[in-house]
């Protein structure tokens, strides 16, 4: 049995009597609030493909919304959406592109992408009316040495914003390119409107661990 390369978890979703929470060696699981029995289990990452499941996960309707974190073991990782009732997979989106998917051109060593990162270890942000998740996306590995994954290196260190019922991609924003500091993006939150030059803006806040508290327009993508 593979051994959890971290133990760290950073919360559960609650809705309709269900407690929803990834574990350390890859299974996302579904409780019984009244009494702690198990409803569902779903192995969807693995350790010994360099993942395992931290960040806490958002349900949006019948969908539970995760994805795994292990950027730094060398994981190609991806999000995706299962049914609340049963785990069963819905969606999946590549967060390191696959060859024939957009961005995978971004990885200028095709190779590099088998093991290209981009973790998921904190909280997604929600549009609920729109139905749009904002995704952040952590760095690419190897962490500090960009020459063996030359290029952008998409979409590592970006705000990816996807459809939460189809998983579409709707548009993204890459803060690092070819990170070699270890940047993850961190924070996706809070989504909110002001007016800008008397006009209204419709908002994102996008932190990271590059320090920096940055503002897009979430209409126009600026």
């Amino acid at each position: 049995k593979a051994t959890p390369l971290s133990k760290t978890n950073r919360g559960v979703a609650i809705k309709d009597g269900r407690l929803v929470r990834g574990t350390p060696d890859g299974y996302l699981i579904a409780l019984n609030m009244a009494n702690g029995a198990v409803l569902w289990s779903q192995k969807i990452a693995d350790p010994l493909q360099s993942q395992y499941l931290s960040m806490p996960p958002l349900i949006f309707g019948d969908k539970v919304i995760y994805g795994p974190a292990g950027a730094d073991w060398g994981a190609k990782n991806w999000i995706g959406a299962f049914k609340l009732d049963t785990g069963e997979k819905i969606w999946n989106f590549n967060l390191i592109p696959d060859a024939n998917e957009p961005g995978a051109d971004s990885w200028k060593d095709p190779a590099a992408r088998d093991h290209g990162g981009g973790s998921l270890w904190s909280p997604l942000s929600l549009d609920a009316d729109k139905g749009i998740v904002y995704v952040p996306v952590g760095n690419p590995a190897p962490d500090f040495f960009g020459a063996a994954r030359p290029g952008d290196d998409l979409y590592t260190d970006s705000l990816v914003a996807l459809d939460a019922k189809t998983g579409k991609l709707l548009w993204y924003h890459q803060f690092v390119p070819n990170d070699v500091n270890d940047r993850d993006l961190s924070q996706v939150s809070p989504l909110f409107s002001a007016d800008i030059d008397g006009k209204p803006h419709r908002l994102i806040a996008v932190s990271g661990k590059d320090g920096l508290l940055r503002t897009l327009d979430r209409d126009s993508h600026k």
